[in-house]
């Protein structure tokens, strides 16, 4: 259900004739909907099954959890660090609006 519901927030209306962007559509939602939940060793071994088994150039280095493919803009992979804003602490300091960024937030 998951993988389906990450492909279609990421498809939605749109129509792509493209195949080659259905499938880094479909590698994307399969990192999230099955590697999601993985712990941080499980994660490492189904990055290199992934990066074994597409037979695409996803992410040279980097690992497929720190990378997001840019479907609606440059139609490439690019780290999540570049797609995130800065991290701001709130300007009144309250405690209950502090969050703090992690891999996973």
């Amino acid at each position: 259900m998951q993988l389906t519901n990450l492909i279609d927030s990421m498809i939605g209306e749109e129509e792509y004739n493209d195949s080659d962007i259905l499938e880094h559509i479909w590698l994307f939602a399969i990192i999230w909907a099955f590697g999601g939940c993985l712990s941080p060793e499980s994660r490492i071994k189904f990055d290199a099954v992934l990066k074994r088994i597409s037979g695409k150039h996803l992410a040279g280095n980097a690992s497929l959890f720190d990378i997001f493919f840019d479907y609606n803009g440059t139609k490439n992979w690019i780290l999540w660090e570049k797609v995130l804003p800065k991290y701001e602490p709130p300007s009144d300091n309250k405690f209950s609006k502090i969050l703090v960024p992690t891999v996973d937030t």
